[in-house]
């Protein structure tokens, strides 16, 4: 074991240093032509076009090639008929402009941070006993460019600190009452996984206070049934919930679709994680309005949460209110403006 670590060691260190050649600064730097992606992990830059929605068949997917146009199945087709085409159509162009955003503002972000966690996975499989090699398992959702930007984001501003062995400790914002560290990796077999969802989980975070101002002493990670939750004076005042995906099983259709048709039929057909969630909502709700953030990469989507009637209802922000931690006063319908 000691000796395919070495190995590894090696060749981490050498990819590392072939790519800060490649890569030298954060701004001002095109990318690179021809490079090679990182071994052990698929780290491959998805086209913008299909950075979120691929053409998957499974429940919980869209089978659409451009906006407005294509036929949407299971999740997606739930959460196109209640929000309409205007939304759905923001969407996927959203889906499309944090992948170019990101691929501008942090040119080979995928590469670099898969050098990273091939290096990280090193200090993993020596720490874990119960880990015989540090090589990572090639993942079929692969490593995208929002998520991998974003995550480096937050490791530029501080806002995370990693350590040598993949534990991440949020360093500017509260964290759950047990404990504040965070494994980036799971055992695979007898390698190594990547728990992909923490990246978006933690760059998102990290947006709240870097990007939209939050005040690190009002966000608290992993909070009851969601990811973040944002406090006032003590009151959510909005709740995030982060996914790795939009389409999947386990995507962020999926989860909004069950969030929608249970604030239409409480009794409606819902797993049990879905069925905390809307019950959390509901009962932040109940103190006044509270805004959702649903993310995954390639997704910021915001709407404000009320309770009417007994009952939650979703009205999805405008792109002029933004994250403005200040809800409109429900309305009596549902806005299709933008996301």
């Amino acid at each position: 074991m000691e000796l395919l670590i070495a190995e590894h060691t090696l060749e981490a260190v050498r990819e590392l240093i072939r790519l800060t050649a490649r890569y030298p600064a954060r701004e001002g730097v095109s990318r690179a032509q021809g490079s090679e992606p990182a071994r052990g992990l698929e780290c491959r830059c998805v086209p913008a076009a299909e950075n979120s929605i691929r053409r998957e068949t499974k429940r919980g997917a869209c089978c659409t090639s451009s906006p407005g146009k294509g036929r949407v199945v299971g999740a997606g087709e739930g959460v196109r008929a209640a929000l309409g085409d205007v939304w759905w159509d923001a969407m996927l162009r959203q889906s499309e402009e944090l992948a170019r955003e990101a691929e501008a503002r942090c040119p080979g972000a995928v590469e670099r941070l898969g050098a990273l966690l091939r290096a990280w996975a090193l200090g993993f499989a020596a720490v874990r006993p119960d880990v015989l090699s540090p090589r990572l398992a090639v993942s079929r959702r692969g490593l995208r460019t929002d998520e991998a930007a974003g995550f480096l984001a937050a490791l530029d501003a501080r806002v995370l600190h990693v350590d040598s062995a993949g534990f991440v400790v949020p360093q500017a914002f509260r964290p759950k009452a047990s404990g504040g560290r965070y494994a980036l990796f799971s055992r695979n077999g007898s390698g190594v996984a990547v728990n992909l969802e923490y990246l978006i989980q933690m760059a998102a975070t990290a947006e709240l206070l870097v990007d939209h101002g939050v005040a690190g002493a009002d966000i608290c990670f992993e909070r009851g049934e969601f990811d973040a939750v944002v406090e006032d004076a003590g009151r959510p005042v909005l709740a995030m919930e982060a996914k790795a995906r939009i389409e999947g099983g386990d995507g962020l259709l999926e989860l909004l679709d069950s969030l929608l048709r249970l604030g239409t039929d409480p009794q409606a057909t819902a797993g049990d994680n879905h069925r905390r969630k809307h019950a959390a909502l509901l009962e932040m709700a109940a103190a006044g309005p509270v805004v959702l953030w649903l993310v995954a990469d390639g997704a910021r989507w915001a709407f404000d949460a009320s309770r009417i009637a007994g009952t939650l209802l979703l009205t999805p922000r405008t792109a002029v209110a933004g994250l403005h931690l200040v809800p409109a006063p429900p309305s009596s319908h549902t806005s299709r403006t933008i996301i």
